[in-house]
């Protein structure tokens, strides 16, 4: 509402509606949206996981979608808000990758249970997991 009514009759450019929208929620919508609108394509978020005692720790990596051929891991880098859905509890943890790389503790999450990034498909990216995951992930699919 105070963006339409600041700039109402007027003509407003994008980086001032990102800085509303930033002013309004208290999050970083500017950079986040700046590595979106500035570069073509989108992300793929390839996800690997090893279990340290009752911990399970995700490796995410990220490049740029390619659908023939290997991803293009050189210029292209998103800020990505992520959302991870534990599959022992149904809670949801949200992480915004930053970088190239992240690593991400899913404190107390048993060996034999799954994790999905991207439930409900609402994020802009593609995920690719390890076979190890993905068999975990299709058991779990299943069972249900």
């Amino acid at each position: 509402h105070k963006y339409l009514t600041k700039y109402s009759y007027q003509n407003a450019e994008t980086p001032q509606l990102w800085a509303e929208l930033e002013a309004a929620s208290g999050l970083p919508v500017q950079t986040v949206m700046k590595t979106w609108t500035e570069q073509m394509g989108f992300p793929v978020i390839s996800v690997k996981s090893r279990q340290e005692g009752s911990d399970r720790i995700l490796t995410l990596s990220q490049a740029k979608f390619v659908a023939v051929g290997n991803p293009d891991v050189s210029s292209y880098m998103w800020q990505i808000p992520i959302k991870i859905l534990r599959g022992d509890s149904g809670e949801i943890i949200d992480v915004m990758m930053d970088q190239r790389t992240l690593e991400v503790t899913i404190p107390n999450l048993p060996a034999d249970a799954y994790f999905k990034l991207n439930p409900g498909f609402l994020g802009f990216y593609r995920v690719q997991y390890s076979q190890e995951d993905l068999t975990s992930l299709f058991a779990a699919v299943g069972s249900m």
